[in-house]
């Protein structure tokens, strides 16, 4: 257990770098990383100025962008490797990764996430 900790730790790193690397690549988004809530935090706008919000335009905001990410993330959008195997033996862990891996849309972190399951499946052989 105190293994599988550990090498959770790392893939998280691993994957937040690749992530970072990733989201510096692409063009800025002033709409923010949801593209919905043009406030910042700290902005006290009222509706109706610039970089200000309704709770309500907010929370529909939220609720939209939870709408799209259960839906991106149910869907496998990519095949896995061949190497990899089918998955049937996977731990919960192995199985996030998978599905991580399989529905990312961003070719350098997909096989980011490839390589992060491949590295925890041999470690815990």
């Amino acid at each position: 257990l105190e293994q599988l900790a550990k090498h959770a730790g790392q893939v998280d790193g691993a994957i937040l770098r690749e992530v970072d690397v990733a989201a510096s690549q692409r063009p800025d988004q002033s709409a923010g990383p949801a593209g919905a809530y043009s406030g910042t935090a700290g902005d006290e706008g009222s509706a109706g100025e610039p970089g200000g919000s309704t709770d309500e335009e907010y929370d529909e905001a939220q609720r939209e962008t939870a709408r799209k990410e259960r839906a991106s993330s149910s869907t496998v959008k990519y095949d896995p490797p061949p190497d990899v195997g089918s998955g049937r033996d996977d731990d919960a862990f192995a199985a996030q990764l998978r599905k991580l891996a399989s529905s990312e849309p961003d070719e350098r972190l997909r096989e980011a996430y490839w390589k992060e399951y491949r590295e925890y499946k041999r470690s815990i052989r």
